[in-house]
């Protein structure tokens, strides 16, 4: 049966640089799989093989077809090793050559044009086993005869296999969060990362992120893709929109944020930190089940507990109410230095004394507040923040049922948990 969705995601030689960082790109395809979409994943060779062989065939002086043949080999290794990396974790896959999707190109041998693709067979193995590896970069002409894409050319494979299969979403995994206006670890002031960004705008900052022959492809055939790091949720959106900015960041200066519980609260929080995206990168939000119906802007996000913890946040948010799970992943957050901020009331009496050691070993708090009889569990806050500067505003999310007086009897004012300032 054919996914009801469907996703191409490209992982390029800057987030495949060992055979380790397969790894994190089996959690990018296993994050996608367990949210219902079928995944197309083009992978370019390994950081340095591209060079190498170029290197190996120089003494030979062959024909460029010939030395295609050659270099084409770094990306149908690649490919195969991403196989071994799904096969290892237990995610049925398949790996497909470029002769086997009979990918046709046009033009130099070198720098060549994709111009025909059977589709069917991507489709048909899709159905079949949900995820498929194709090399990216390299090709063949009419006559059977190697050829390649230019630099950076698995970047146009993906876009040209996105334009055949028309997925739900086509993703280019980079070593960085989103397209910026300069490099964000060169740049003197805090660099602009891009929501939305217009293919000629992209054009116009060079080939740094996207290979810029695959950005002038896209705008052609009208096509939108992203550009996120492995595993990241937010990221850019290169198409027909006015550029935006989502964000200005210098490097580590923008807090990482992980959220675990998505009920009444985390939901609410989930709202507020992608409202305030310029102070916070949210990472991901923990789970348990795909049972339950969640917001469509929390999908791309959701994740296990596991799977947050690897990408190490800075500050964890548990909105939980779960108290046999919690405590360990709290021990393994604060032993990796996060800060774990928790209004489980019940998992801080029965577990907080217990990770205090922890805590004092490690840079990772635990901060909790305790709440009784409806109070608000800010006074600590307030009364810290208050002796270095003045407060303005203090907004906060809200549970259960606020009592204002003159609403009815007892003067309830039947208003239910949401988000606002606290008078």
């Amino acid at each position: 049966m054919r996914p009801a969705k469907l996703i191409v995601l490209k992982f390029g030689g800057s987030v495949l640089r060992t055979e380790s960082d397969y790894s994190s790109a089996v959690h990018e395809i296993y994050r996608w799989r367990r949210q219902g979409y079928g995944v197309v994943a083009v992978v370019s060779a390994m950081a340095g093989a591209t060079e190498r062989l170029f290197g190996q065939a120089d003494p030979y002086g062959g024909t460029a077809c010939a030395v295609a043949t050659l270099v084409a080999t770094g990306e149908q290794s690649s490919a195969a090793i991403m196989g071994l990396a799904l096969d290892r974790a237990g995610i049925p896959a398949k790996v497909l050559s470029v002769d086997r999707i009979d990918l046709v190109t046009k033009g130099p041998a070198m720098d060549a044009i994709p111009v025909a693709v059977n589709a069917a067979i991507i489709r048909r193995d899709l159905s079949k086993i949900g995820v498929v590896v194709i090399p990216g970069f390299a090709g063949h002409d009419r006559d059977g005869r190697a050829t390649l894409l230019g630099r950076g050319g698995s970047d146009l494979t993906a876009l040209f296999l996105a334009c055949n299969l028309r997925p739900s979403r086509c993703r280019l995994i980079k070593d960085v969060t989103g397209v910026y206006e300069a490099d964000p670890a060169e740049a003197e002031e805090a660099a602009h990362c891009f929501r939305d960004l217009h293919w000629d705008e992209l054009l116009a900052l060079g080939g740094r992120v996207v290979q810029p022959k695959a950005v002038r492809w896209a705008r052609a055939h009208k096509l939108r893709f992203e550009v996120a790091a492995p595993n990241g949720c937010l990221g850019t959106l290169v198409g027909a929109r006015p550029s935006l900015v989502l964000r200005k960041t210098r490097g580590a200066d923008r807090v990482t944020i992980g959220l675990m519980g998505l009920g009444n609260i985390g939901s609410r929080i989930f709202e507020e930190l992608l409202r305030n995206q310029p102070h916070f990168d949210l990472l991901g939000v923990a789970v348990r089940g795909s049972g339950r119906k969640r917001p469509p802007a929390a999908l791309p996000y959701l994740m296990t507990a596991e799977e947050l913890l690897e990408l190490r946040p800075q500050i964890l948010i548990d909105t939980t109410a779960d108290t046999e799970s919690i405590p360990a992943i709290v021990k393994a957050a604060l032993e990796r230095g996060c800060h774990v901020v928790t209004a489980n009331k019940a998992f801080v009496v029965d577990h907080g004394m217990a990770l205090e050691p922890v805590s004092n070993q490690r840079r990772g708090r635990l901060c909790y507040s305790a709440a009784v009889g409806g109070s608000v569990p800010m006074i600590e806050t307030v009364r810290r923040i208050a002796r270095r500067e003045p407060i303005h505003a203090i907004q906060g999310i809200f549970n259960g049922r606020l009592y204002s007086g003159g609403g009815g009897p007892g003067g309830d004012s039947g208003r239910t948990g949401g988000a606002g300032p606290l008078r």
